[in-house]
């Protein structure tokens, strides 16, 4: 199967700033190598586009 993670964070975090986190995170989690987001325009950033798990 598939796994699927919900977060909800505080809105005043930045978006930017959290991301890569989330990616360790969800790697280390469920061992996985690739992560399918759904997320606002607000998270559109270069800097998330940009975001790997290698």
């Amino acid at each position: 199967g598939y796994p699927i993670s919900i977060e909800i964070l505080e809105g005043n975090i930045n978006d930017k700033s959290t991301l890569q986190s989330k990616v360790n995170e969800l790697k280390e989690r469920f061992k996985i190598k690739e992560i399918i987001f759904v997320f606002d325009r607000g998270m559109k950033t270069n800097i998330n586009l940009e975001c790997n798990i290698d």
